[in-house]
């Protein structure tokens, strides 16, 4: 049996204890195949070069954009140390073109098993 983990209201995220006193929650994961597939929103992850000024000095939805930046390299770095397999696709991309880069992480990454 295969476990599937959508980040959907009112379903069940994959998370991963980080050895502190919380959890990261993960978007889409299989974890039969180490896949996690993370859909990013830069109202919720920020990406340096798309501001002018240091990240310290932003804020974004009442978090600072450099510790939510931080935040978003700390999850992947521990998903990566368990063995997971990651793509981020983010919102301001072309949907045909974030599909298409799912295809082929899935192939990549599935397929071959």
């Amino acid at each position: 049996m295969i476990y599937l983990f959508v980040g959907i209201p009112d379903s069940k995220e994959y998370y991963i204890g980080s050895g502190r006193s919380f959890y990261y929650l993960y978007d889409f994961t299989i974890p039969k195949f180490n896949v996690i597939i993370e859909y990013n929103n830069e109202r919720w992850h920020p990406r340096p070069y798309m501001y002018n000024e240091d990240l310290n000095y932003i804020n974004i939805n009442g978090n600072n954009a450099n510790y939510l930046y931080k935040r978003d390299i700390d999850k992947n770095k521990e998903a990566k140390k368990r063995g997971f397999n990651i793509l981020e696709i983010w919102s301001d991309i072309n949907i045909e073109e974030n599909i298409e880069k799912c295809k082929n992480f899935i192939k990549e990454n599935i397929d071959n098993e």
